[in-house]
């Protein structure tokens, strides 16, 4: 890739900018291994370090890979946003490097991929996830008409003509191996939401174009990537940003293409991270699943376009030889959402909107949780921590429920574990009165745990296996509902 930046040329148009990069023979340069798009190269000359950025050889769309832009937005934006690198120089001669081209800041730290630079806890992660989805949602709050940009796009219709433009993009694009995605698009189509309102959106705001310290993976330095930045919708930005977000549970193929750090202990959930990002706005967001239906077919039609130019033989980059596979994932997920969503079992949607309604508010309540060590059970906790509640997490292994709390304390929540097994009635009278000697109340029981001993034909069914169900599913719900209600008699009111 070293050719398609001609150093001699780059030195003569910097010598005027930074005398220490006029002589070609006390300049390297070494273009970055990351990244599919755009080319960006470093420049060291003595001590000096620069970054220039071009835009990649070949056909493209008129709009695609504008330097220029690119450099304008930086160079407006920097100081509301500091975080976004200083430009240095802008080379709008093609003569120079073949295309325009710009010289920006070198941010010393450490880029994120697939994997973080180095392990951290969960709470760690926690931290960083938060400072990232806070910079995002500073950067939508920033006074357009201050930074001189609010003509750098139309916030009317930004909805549909994105729907419009990235379906029209995957058409053109589509090759024979993929899928059509058409369903995908009508459901888009038929179901756009109300525009949330204008400001300066990044377009491709997510862990791999961020820099973080040298010396602490949770302190944020750097935003790169300013190319797709526009004047548009904040919820639309946002669920761009999420279909990059690969959490713990998700199927098996969308963890194969996992481009992001999302799956470590501590991350944020999805729906996580848009209560916060509500929180932090003061927004509502009821139901977010259109943004992220949207966000994935962004992402498979971006995959898509740079997938056809490898079929094409525009570029010879091996890594983008798998991207049709990619495509494919995206549309199964973004089919998967739109299933459960019509089945009116979306999660994420539920979560969310339970996650940012200001009525659900848990704090200083105690809620004892069962079966809660894993799955639906592992969720409620993990959202009733998120609203202030103290949660006692509990299962019959005291290890898997001690790992969850963990994990909540060290997002910040407050959890509690106890082992107890709910067909026991001894287990489950120490559960009641140990989480009231320890907490001094309970305010919320959900039975969640359940059995099902028995995998045969119903007609076959052991009595020691309808017993041992009975045992659990109904006697033991039953009692632990009359242990927890005499609590909360006793303590003035409660909830099971």
């Amino acid at each position: 890739m070293s050719e398609l930046f001609d150093l001699t040329a780059l030195c003569r148009f910097l010598a005027g900018v930074d005398p220490a990069f006029a002589d070609p023979a006390g300049v390297t340069l070494q273009p970055f291994s990351g990244g599919v798009s755009n080319l960006t190269a470093l420049l060291r000359a003595g001590d000096r370090t620069l970054v220039v950025r071009r835009a990649p050889p070949g056909k493209k769309a008129a709009t695609a890979h504008d330097m220029v832009r690119e450099a304008r937005v930086l160079t407006a934006v920097r100081p509301h946003f500091p975080l976004a690198p200083r430009v240095i120089a802008v080379g709008e001669d093609p003569a120079i490097l073949g295309t325009p081209f710009f010289v920006m800041e070198f941010l010393e730290g450490r880029t994120i991929g697939r994997d973080l630079p180095e392990p951290v806890s969960p709470r760690q992660a926690r931290t960083l996830c938060e400072r990232l989805v806070d910079l995002h949602a500073d950067l939508h709050g920033i006074d357009l008409e201050a930074t001189g940009l609010a003509s750098l796009g139309r916030a009317e219709g930004y909805v549909k003509r994105q729907i419009e433009g990235w379906a029209n993009r995957y058409r053109a694009a589509r090759t024979d191996d993929v899928p059509r995605c058409e369903r995908i698009i009508a459901w888009l189509e038929e179901r756009m939401p109300a525009e949330a309102g204008g400001c300066l959106v990044h377009n491709d705001f997510k862990f791999d174009n961020v820099v973080v310290a040298p010396d602490d993976v949770t302190r944020i330095v750097g935003i790169l990537d300013w190319e797709m930045a526009t004047v548009g919708d904040p919820l639309m930005d946002l669920g761009a940003s999420l279909a990059y977000w690969v959490q713990r549970d998700d199927p098996a193929a969308l963890q194969a293409i996992r481009t992001q750090p999302t799956t470590v202990a501590g991350m944020m959930t999805r729906s996580e991270v848009v209560a916060h990002y509500a929180a932090r706005t003061d927004r509502a967001i009821r139901d977010f699943t259109y943004y992220y239906v949207y966000g994935l077919l962004r992402l498979a039609a971006i995959a898509q376009q740079i997938y056809a130019r490898f079929k094409l033989g525009q570029t010879s980059d091996q890594r983008v030889a798998t991207f049709g596979k990619a495509v494919t994932v995206l549309a199964d997920q973004a089919q998967r959402v739109i299933r459960e969503w019509e089945a009116g079992r979306s999660k994420p949607a539920r979560m969310a909107a339970l996650a940012t309604d200001r009525a659900f508010r848990l704090d200083g309540k105690v809620a004892v949780i069962t079966g809660s060590s894993r799955g639906i059970g592992e969720a409620i906790a993990r959202l009733f921590a998120n609203q202030g509640a103290h949660v006692v997490v509990t299962s019959r292994k005291l290890e898997s429920c001690e790992d969850v709390a963990r994990s909540i304390r060290d997002g910040g929540g407050k959890a509690a574990a106890r082992a107890c097994h709910v067909g026991d009635a001894g287990q489950r009278r120490a559960l009641i009165d140990g989480v009231v000697e320890e907490l001094g109340r309970i305010d919320i029981l959900i039975n969640n745990a359940a059995t099902n001993p028995y995998f045969g034909h119903i007609l076959d069914t052991p009595d020691s296996m309808l017993a041992k169900t009975v045992e659990v599913n109904l006697a033991g719900y039953f009692h632990l509902c009359q242990l927890a209600g005499r609590a909360m008699r006793e303590q003035g009111g409660g909830v099971i």
